[in-house]
């Protein structure tokens, strides 16, 4: 893409764990880049972000509030800013209700995540509801449940973070945290777009971050009453 002369970039920076951004190297330095929901750590670049501790301490409370103390946290990689930032969210959720936290860290495969799920719910201090930090081990969750015969919020409640089209079509509907996908696209192109109309001294001004609120859409699968 620099080859072709780009003028400037809108990306969503991979996980890294240890390994430096490749972003950070020279060939970009005079490059406008908008880091979308995830920042690059240690770069100048702008980054858009939504609330990801405000979201998931609002969907654990929502659970606290109806009545469960022992709710697990389902997540991915920390390497994952958005991870980290969620577990810190339900984290703080559970502390301040004076609980402790259970946390899993699942793979992105469907099978390790209905083994994971057999083995967590076949103990004697098994939790009654779910946090799942994405939509993608939602549905991970829900297919592993469902292999089970369990039907959330029968025997099992359940919220999940980020929204997806069919969440309001399953019966019940899934409880989730809903990011503003469209909001997200727009901010970050006219992030870009400032840098841009700024000329050459726009990667001369000090980077900003803009963080997007959330909603917390309550449907039947917390076991709410709607």
């Amino acid at each position: 893409m620099l080859r072709r002369n780009i003028e400037g970039l809108v990306v969503i920076p991979a996980r890294l764990g240890k390994s430096r951004s490749l972003l950070l190297s020279s060939e970009f330095q005079d490059l406008p880049i908008v880091a979308l929901d995830r920042p690059i750590e240690g770069s100048r670049f702008d980054a858009l972000v939504v609330e990801n501790e405000r979201g998931a301490r609002a969907g654990t409370e929502h659970l606290l509030c109806l009545g469960h103390k022992r709710i697990l946290f389902i997540g991915l990689s920390k390497d994952l800013y958005t991870m980290r930032m969620r577990e810190r969210g339900y984290r703080k959720g559970m502390q301040a209700a004076g609980l402790t936290p259970q946390t899993a860290e699942m793979s992105e495969d469907i099978e390790n995540t209905r083994s994971t799920i057999r083995q967590l719910l076949a103990g004697k201090s098994k939790p009654t509801a779910l946090f799942c930090a994405n939509n993608l081990l939602t549905r991970h969750v829900l297919h592993s449940l469902q292999s089970m015969n369990i039907y959330p919020p029968e025997t099992l409640a359940l919220v999940g973070f980020d929204d997806f089209d069919t969440a309001d079509l399953l019966r019940p509907g899934v409880t989730t945290v809903r990011q503003p996908v469209e909001a997200l696209g727009r901010t970050a192109a006219e992030m870009l777009f400032e840098r841009l109309i700024s000329g050459p001294s726009a990667v001369e001004r000090p980077s900003k971050q803009i963080v997007l609120p959330v909603d917390l859409v309550i449907r039947g699968s917390c076991g709410a009453k709607i």
